[in-house]
């Protein structure tokens, strides 16, 4: 059980409460959440313009899978199909460790450019016990550019 996250208009996820009480997710979407849209450390060679800002979720200290996706580094390229197979692959990077750690059989993930800035993901995750779960999000990449001071 997880608390439960959901995207704001902008794609931030805040905490959902329900009554007094913080709301939990039975399912995997908080977990998928976090999972896409924690920003991933990169390598010196992936840095941004700046050449200082690796990100990372700051408890990767703790553990040794690191959490998130390298989606964050979208924010310097353009709406092109080359760009759909990059964050395919960002995400299927960051939603691996479901199948390691035996949560999930199968994922697939698909990207859709949802107009000038916003990238659509769907995952689609098979458990163990053939039941599918799907999830859409949408991503803003200039938004993310411009919350990051850029």
């Amino acid at each position: 059980m997880d608390i439960k996250l959901t995207p704001d208009e902008f794609g931030i996820g805040n905490i959902e409460v329900s009554g007094n009480d913080l709301a939990v997710d039975n399912g995997l979407n908080t977990a998928v959440y976090i999972s896409l849209f924690t920003d991933a450390r990169v390598d010196d060679e992936s840095l941004l313009d700046d050449k200082t800002d690796k990100r990372g979720y700051w408890a990767d200290v703790f553990d040794d899978k690191p959490m998130g996706s390298k989606l964050w580094l979208l924010a310097r390229e353009k709406n092109l199909s080359a760009v759909l197979d990059k964050a395919k692959t960002y995400c299927q990077d960051a939603l691996k460790w479901l199948i390691e750690d035996g949560i999930a059989k199968k994922i697939t993930v698909n990207t859709e450019s949802v107009s000038e800035n916003i990238l659509g993901i769907e995952t689609i995750i098979q458990k163990p016990s053939d039941e599918i779960l799907n999830f859409k999000y949408y991503y803003n990449w200039l938004y993310q550019k411009y919350q990051k001071g850029n």
